[in-house]
């Protein structure tokens, strides 16, 4: 079909929904003398194109043929539209365009044909035109054009356009007899020379030759006029090589419609079919037909195949069709046939109207594509949805739910944060006295305590601090989620606080041969941030370091950036890590990796969850990337983050 498509001698080019140059043939880029390489894939209302209405009103260029029948939908007649060619000649072309259609009958696209009327258009102007005129014409026109001597054949003048298309300079060519461009005698073309005299003929069809030899297909349309006394010709020469290419072609196009699984026919005004393809043909009963690629040799089917095959009340669809292709062009629709087998199928149809040269109608062409098995799957789509819309109620419902689960929710944990910070106030005088007591006890000031006393008391002191310590945790927590965390903000050196926090870290309970150290920058790394809290974070992140790495060491690093600022801290260990599937809960209140890790360190999980929450306050990100049984390493990244909701 590319073929035929490029041996056109009209151009034509076809735009998508979008107004975007999807196919030009070559003659489209003959006749508007654009490379195809700037028009595909362009949008036409963006290629720095010019046109003139026939009066010379600059035409608007939405309203070009191709444009309009995108935007309306509908077949845009031929006008006569100028074109400004980049080789500095004036086209006259005829236009005109057609919309494209999906098969749900939605405008995909448009395709424009046109032709150079140039021609035709400078020959009636020649008439018209004084002597002067009808040289400057004949000069700047761009179709090959030339000035024989009726007498001698000799070729008296040749246009710009001539030298150019047959190869030769005007002094190759200007003088020489006729028969250097058709390789004929005089005896061969006599009577053709007479013919256009008699005014017998004005158009017939010749072979001729370009300077280097090729033959090139020439419709030659010949007028005699008489000027300085003696009878010349007016030739005016048209390539048609494509076009002869495209008639052979023409039996290349019905082997393809017979190739298609669509039903192809064509029918006169009556109704009588005398064209179908292969598969028209088999729904029909029909064998192969063996020619007729134009339907004449279709005089197989039956005189009474009126509406091919169709059921129900198909007759009367198939006339309103072709009313309505009569006044539009085209009609798009459904309809139904009976197969050989008598199965029912659902068919898309398109019905074109075709119209002589002096726009009566000449017949019409119908094309049916089978979308039963479409229609059955949209039912079943339509079952589907609705199916699908029961559920979504009903997951609606559930969602109504579970929003006032979470209401409910909500209320009780800003009941229990608020019980929290209640009772971890109240829990913290006695401890404190507690605390104190003890410590004097042990401290044996009157001498009357034995050494197991002594321990006793130092054991309660002990405890009441760890104590004391989980509440302070659960007062940190409770204050976190009940939105009552306060920040202190101020410039914090990063560094500087890394290094007294492994100072005071050192005698922390660790694993034998444990080594904690720090990497710290040489100059401050600053960060805005509240330095109990950031402390805090780091103390415990240490200290958990420390509680699960029983080999190997736990290293502090913070890495400033160009500017003094502090970019990162981490904490790495070498302990026993976190399992994959634990590392998205861990940060979790009161998690932890497994219930042993209590048994075996100890801790209520309250710290990780604690430290995540107070850097989020500050705009910092805390994150863990561990293997289990290898270790962890725990980041802050001082990058500001979007805060978290309180």
């Amino acid at each position: 079909m590319e073929s035929i498509l490029e041996a056109l001698v009209e151009g034509v080019a076809v735009l998508d929904a979008d107004g975007v140059i999807q196919a030009v043939n070559e003659a489209a880029e003959r006749i508007l003398g654009a490379p195809r390489a700037l028009m595909l894939g362009a949008a036409l209302l963006d290629l720095p194109w010019v046109a003139y209405e026939a009066d010379g009103r600059l035409l608007e260029r939405v309203k070009h043929p191709i444009i309009a029948a995108l935007r309306t939908g509908e077949d845009q007649p031929e006008r006569l539209l100028i074109y400004p060619h980049p080789n500095g000649q004036s086209l006259t072309v005829a236009a005109a365009a057609r919309p494209l259609f999906d098969a749900d009958g939605r405008v995909e696209g448009s395709l424009c044909y046109f032709r150079d009327v140039t021609a035709e258009h400078a020959a009636n102007e020649l008439v018209k035109a004084s002597e002067a005129r009808y040289r400057e014409l004949f000069e700047k026109n761009g179709t090959v054009q030339l000035i024989v001597d009726a007498e001698t054949s000799n070729i008296l003048a040749a246009n710009p356009a001539a030298l150019h298309f047959y190869g030769y300079t005007e002094e190759e060519l200007v003088g020489k007899h006729g028969s250097v461009l058709t390789r004929l005698d005089d005896s061969a073309s006599a009577s053709t020379v007479q013919a256009v005299k008699a005014g017998d003929i004005s158009k017939f069809r010749r072979t001729q030759y370009t300077s280097s030899g090729e033959p090139r297909e020439m419709e030659v349309y010949a007028s005699l006029l008489r000027a300085d006394g003696r009878d010349l010709f007016h030739v005016i020469l048209i390539d048609v090589t494509a076009r002869v290419e495209a008639e052979n072609g023409r039996r290349r196009l019905a082997a393809i419609l017979d190739e298609t699984p669509d039903i192809v026919g064509m029918f006169d005004l009556e109704g009588q079919l005398f064209y179908a393809n292969q598969a028209g043909r088999a729904m029909m009963g029909l064998g192969p037909v063996a020619t007729g690629a134009d339907g004449s040799a279709m005089t197989d089917i039956p005189r009474d195949t009126m509406r091919i095959g169709h059921a129900g009340d198909a007759d009367r669809v198939l006339l309103d069709a072709t009313k309505v292709a009569a006044d539009t062009g085209s009609w798009r629709g459904e309809t139904q046939i009976v197969t050989r087998d008598g199965e029912v199928r659902t068919m898309s149809q398109i019905v074109i109207a075709h119209r002589n040269a002096d726009d009566s109608l000449s017949h019409f062409s119908t094309i049916l594509h089978d979308v039963s098995d479409k229609r059955r799957a949209e039912m079943r789509l339509l079952d589907q949805a609705q199916e699908l819309e029961a559920q979504t109620e009903e997951l609606r419902q559930q969602t109504d739910e579970l929003f006032v689960a979470r209401d409910i929710a909500e209320k009780a944990n800003a009941a229990k944060s608020q019980f929290l910070a209640h009772m971890s106030h109240e829990l913290r005088t006695p401890l404190t006295a507690i605390i104190g007591f003890s410590r004097v006890l042990a401290s044996n000031r009157a001498g009357n305590l034995s050494e197991r006393e002594k321990a006793f008391a130092e054991r309660v002191s002990d405890n009441a601090i760890r104590l004391l310590a989980l509440i302070d945790q659960l007062l940190d927590l409770s204050k976190i989620e009940a939105g009552h965390a306060e920040l202190e903000l101020s410039d914090v050196d990063v560094a500087a606080m890394t290094t007294d926090v492994i100072t005071d870290l050192e005698t922390l309970p660790r694993a034998p041969g444990v080594v904690l150290s720090a990497k710290v920058p040489p100059t401050p790394a600053m960060a805005r941030a509240d330095a109990t809290k950031l402390r805090q974070v780091v103390v415990n992140l240490v200290g958990n370091a420390l509680k699960f790495t029983a080999i190997g060491s736990v290293t502090v690093t913070v890495i400033a950036r160009d500017d003094g600022s502090a970019a990162t801290l981490t904490i790495a260990d070498t302990g026993v890590g976190v399992a994959p599937e634990n590392q998205a809960t861990i940060f979790e209140p009161f998690a932890q990796e497994d219930t042993t890790i209590t048994r075996r360190f100890g801790g209520t999980g309250l710290g990780l969850a604690i430290s995540r929450r107070f850097c989020e306050s500050m705009g910092f990100a805390l994150t863990l990337d561990s293997v289990s049984g290898e270790g962890s390493t725990f980041t802050i990244d001082f990058t500001p983050q979007p805060q978290a909701a309180a």
